[in-house]
Parts: structure tokens; sequence; C-alpha cells
């Protein structure tokens, strides 16, 4: 299996990610690769259905679910509330943040819960990836 990444950013967090969960699982190194810091190999003479859910799909689904985060509560400074400079938004995240932490747990129950379980569904049909 093989996913590619446009941003090398994204696809180090992903690998490293991967390796942590890995070694959790107790996989093999060698089932992981990334080649190029843009394209991760998973070798699938493993256990293809059992790496696929128990490491690639909620390592992904975090991934995938922080980063729409972040995007989101930027947007929202920049139309609502018209924070347009960078250092006052990276301010207001860090403050959010904070506030986010409080409340996850019940926000996570009501809404969250739902977006991590469609996306993993829906990446478990996916036979290729690009992020």
């Amino acid at each position: 299996m093989k996913i590619f990444f446009k941003y090398v950013e994204d696809a180090v967090v992903v690998y490293e990610s991967l390796c942590a969960k890995r070694s959790a699982l107790s996989y093999g190194s060698q089932c992981l690769k990334l080649v190029n810091n843009q394209l991760l190999v998973i070798d699938e003479t493993y256990n293809r259905e059992a790496i696929l859910q128990d490491m690639v799909i909620p390592v992904l689904t975090h991934v995938i679910l922080k980063k729409k985060e972040k995007k989101m509560m930027v947007n929202i400074l920049k139309e609502q509330f018209f924070y347009s400079e960078e250092e006052e938004q990276d301010l207001l995240l860090q403050i959010m943040g904070g506030l986010w932490k409080e409340r996850e747990a019940k926000f996570r129950k009501k809404h969250f819960f739902f977006q991590e379980n469609y996306l993993s569904a829906r990446l478990f049909k996916t036979s290729s990836f690009i992020m």
C-alpha cells in the first residue's frame, strides 16, 4: 500500500505517528518505509486488514481531523473576527486550544465521534491515498 503526500510535513507527521503505533502494536519494523519524505510505503505481507484497522486508519483519521480542526479555527478567526495577522491567530489558537481541552470531552461525545467514525469508514473503503 502506498500513500503519497503533497506536503513533506504531513508525510513526516503520519510516518512518525505510524511508527509509534507500530511499536505499541508490536508490528515488525520493516512494515513501514518513508521514501523521499513524500511516499509512505506499507508492506502488505503482514496482515493487511489488521494493519489498516489497527494502525493506518486511526492515525490518518487523527491527522486529518486535527489538520481540519486548525484550518477551521483559523478560518473563523479570519472571516468572523477579522484577525488577519498570523501572530494574532497563533496566540488566539493557543488560547482556544486551552479552552478546547476543557470542553473536549463534552464536544467529542456529540460531534467529533461521528466525524471520526465516518472518516474511518471512508478510509477503510479507499484503496489509495493522496494527502
